[in-house]
């Protein structure tokens, strides 16, 4: 009998074990944070130092009191539960959570509510219900209604309602009465982002005391219904009241199903929608809609300018953000509210199409301070309406920042910044100037100038003067030193006398007036690339008087003694080349071991981007062929290709995954077609490359017009060699041919050893 009871108690004590296992086998703290993949809530302990819990699946039901089995739970102030399959919440689930501040509901699969499961949740302040798709909004409305939450200020239901046969959302009386728990609680942040918008009642917002409290809404990626006909936005999103007292950002970027009409119609009756409308967002600091949906490039003003009336709408608008929309033409003549003149202190309008922008658009908003319009296609002003672009700034006299960055722009109109005398940070890099020949010695208060990736050969006598003029005014003043980024550029080292000159000025420059990394700044002598700032002027000095002394042998010398100096010449030369060769070949040795090793600086030596058209042919004909042979180089079976299908982390954002794998790789080769130069993907992996400065291989797969390319892509078309993949009579074969391909991979990544 005592042995049955010992071997019951030996039961017991490893079952216990077992379950503190697996709890701390499953269970991490990570910044005073616990984390908890498939662990049943009854097996979780909670530390004493921790306050917030993320808890992952390991159960289907929350039961009545789950919590209160362990007062430990009482310390928590957030707890975030996602789930991967459908669950029920009973009526008081969370009891015993007596602080929280903060519950997060997230599951793709259907779940059940009961009416009341929030009613002990008195110190809620933020309820993040993302992610459930299934959910249906009202219920979620019947159970709001029915908990107090008096102190609940910021509601999060991106995604509801989002998949099912009524998926578009209404928001009216029902919804507003629930959220704000019939004028009792002061919702400050609303979030509906990744849902279907079929209409907004403003009337209900008003009568149920919204704008007493909301200060933030954010609808990202929301599909909305066409909004091209007027009859609609009056049905639909018309208020007449008003303006909402304490909006303060409205964020509807990604929207979806958005239509514009090609004559603008609405422009000409704005007045009438400040009345209605607009009038509802007069309070409204940041509008932000970028990534807008539109399938046709948007022109304000294509067949003349059209005049845009806002004397009459007090918006206080400080910051407007429209990029990435595919807006092309802003031919708008503006007249502006008082109110809005003194509060609209940013506009960016970066990564897109635009072509015009009328300096009568800006004429009015004296008192921005920050303006972003980079990559875009400002070249075409510059060039067809010269004398429209060199007045665009000047009524910004309080301008701060201006960003003109990747707009192709070869010259800058004299007067163009005459009035711009607030500038701090001024960006033209990545356009194609090759001189400086505007007026800006008078911007006294400039601290960056960025001129990096331009198409400057050298400095010339007047840019040098410019730029001494301000490195002057900079020696002599108390204020923060200005600083020039001249990177990256292609300079050129001869025995030119003014070049001589550039290399000279740029080598006795002050180091702190330059900005980024000093081994940027290289010229091209005799093939070599030197560093400018580093002893350039010494190397180009030296080889320029090895270059007169052969002349002077050539001409004096008889022909004998000329022969017999080209032959010692051409032997110091060839071994000089023997030399680099073998240098460079062992370069390549280390870096092949390193490789064999992994202590290679770079995980993979490529990267290879190509989009899903082209799947068959990038993958089957040249991808598996490539790892092949690289394999085969470096001597090694790991993977030395790195391709979104393999190496993206499931879950993780695509974004990121591009960025990390780019970095994580030497060399990236784009595989170039019609279809790639159209993916939104493609396009980020091609700037994301250039932006990290990696060698790039152009690998075409057909023939793509320069005009399809877009401007990165074009650019890189032109300054670097490319590789095709040619298809005749049913064969395919690779230009150049895999020995030189894969030789060029090898000795592009070795710049990484260097580093």
């Amino acid at each position: 009998m005592k042995i049955q009871k010992w071997s019951a108690f030996h039961i017991a004590l490893i079952l216990w074990l077992t379950n503190v296992v697996q709890c701390i086998g499953e269970c991490r703290i990570q910044n005073k944070e616990l984390f908890c993949e498939d662990v049943a809530i009854e097996n979780i302990t909670i530390p004493k130092d921790v306050f917030s819990v993320y808890l992952k699946n390991g159960f289907t039901n929350l039961t009545d009191g789950i919590f209160e089995n362990d007062n430990r739970w009482e310390s928590i102030r957030k707890l975030d539960i996602t789930s991967q399959h459908g669950q029920r919440f009973d009526d008081r689930a969370f009891a015993g959570l007596n602080n929280l501040t903060y519950l997060g509901l997230h599951t793709a699969w259907w779940f059940s509510l009961s009416y009341t499961v929030f009613e002990d949740l008195v110190t809620l302040i933020t309820l993040d219900f993302s992610g459930n798709v299934r959910f249906v909004l009202r219920d979620l409305c019947d159970i709001l209604r029915n908990a107090p939450l008096p102190f609940l200020q910021e509601v999060i239901v991106d995604g509801i309602q989002s998949e099912g046969t009524s998926s578009y959302l209404t928001l009216d009386d029902e919804f507003f009465e629930a959220l704000t728990g019939n004028k009792k609680r002061r919702i400050k942040i609303l979030s509906m982002s990744n849902t279907k918008l079929l209409s907004i009642s403003f009337e209900s917002i008003s009568r149920y005391g919204v704008c007493n409290s909301i200060e933030v809404f954010i609808a990202r990626n929301v599909s909305t219904v066409n909004l091209d006909n007027g009859y609609k936005i009056h049905r639909g999103y018309s208020f007449y009241g008003e303006p909402c007292k304490t909006l303060r950002t409205v964020d509807i970027s990604g929207a979806k199903n958005v239509l514009f009409q090609s004559n603008l119609w609405y422009l000409d009756l704005f007045p009438f929608y400040c009345a209605s409308l607009v009038s509802f967002f007069f309070n409204t600091n940041d509008i932000i809609a970028n990534d807008i949906d539109l399938k046709y490039p948007l022109y304000f003003g294509m067949n003349g300018p059209k005049h845009l009336d806002m004397t009459e709408c007090p918006i206080k608008i400080r910051k407007f953000s429209f990029s990435n929309s595919r807006l092309a033409k802003l031919n708008v003549h503006t007249h502006l509210n008082a109110v809005t003149i003194s509060s609209f202190q940013i506009a960016d309008v970066s990564s897109n199409e635009l072509e015009y922008v009328s300096p009568q658009l800006l004429a009015s908003s004296v008192n921005i301070k920050y303006i972003n319009v980079s990559t875009n296609k400002l070249h075409v002003m510059q060039e067809s309406h010269t004398r429209d672009f060199e007045r665009l700034l000047w009524a910004l006299r309080k301008l701060e920042i201006l960003d003109l960055s990747q707009n192709g722009i070869f010259s800058i109109p004299r007067l163009m910044f005459i009035n711009t005398t607030s500038l701090e940070y001024l960006d033209l890099s990545m356009n194609k100037l090759q001189s400086i020949d505007f007026v800006i010695q008078h911007l006294v208060r400039l601290k960056t100038f960025n001129l990096q990736r331009n198409w400057f050969l050298m400095i010339d006598e007047n840019t040098q003067l410019v730029l001494d003029n301000l490195n002057y005014r900079q020696l002599n003043s108390t204020d923060e030193g200005l600083v020039i980024d001249l990177s990256h550029n292609n300079f050129i080292c001869t025995c030119d006398t003014v070049v001589i000159n550039s290399i000279k000025w740029m080598e006795t420059l002050p180091k702190e007036l330059l900005a980024g990394d000093l081994n940027n700044y290289k010229c091209d002598l005799d093939g070599a690339q030197v560093n400018i700032v580093r002893g350039g002027l010494q190397e180009t000095k030296s080889y320029c008087r090895l270059q007169k002394a052969l002349l002077a042998l050539a001409i004096c010398l008889p022909p004998t003694v000329s022969a017999i100096a080209a032959i010692l010449i051409k032997r110091f030369i060839r071994q000089r080349k023997q030399r680099r060769q073998q240098r460079r070949q062992q370069k390549i040795d280390i870096g092949l071991e390193r490789l064999r090793n992994e202590t290679f600086p770079k995980k993979y030596l490529v990267f290879f981007s190509f989009c899903s058209e082209d799947a068959v042919a990038a993958t089957n004909l040249f991808f598996t062929e490539l790892e092949k042979r690289l394999k085969d180089i470096v001597d090694t079976p790991r993977n030395l290709v790195c391709i979104g299908d393999r190496n993206f982390r499931p879950g993780h954002p695509i974004g990121e995954e591009i960025i990390r794998c780019i970095d994580e790789s030497a060399v990236t080769i784009l595989a170039v077609s019609n279809a790639f130069c159209k993916k939104h993907w493609c396009k980020r992996e091609i700037q994301e490359t250039y932006d990290q400065d990696k060698p790039i291989i152009l690998l075409m797969l057909e023939h793509v017009e320069p005009e399809t390319m877009g401007i990165v892509l074009h650019k890189l078309f032109e300054r670097y060699t490319i590789a095709k993949l040619v298809f005749e009579d049913c064969q395919i074969r690779l230009e150049p041919d895999w020995a030189i391909f894969c030789d060029s991979i090898i000795n592009l990544s070795m710049k990484y050893l260097d580093e």
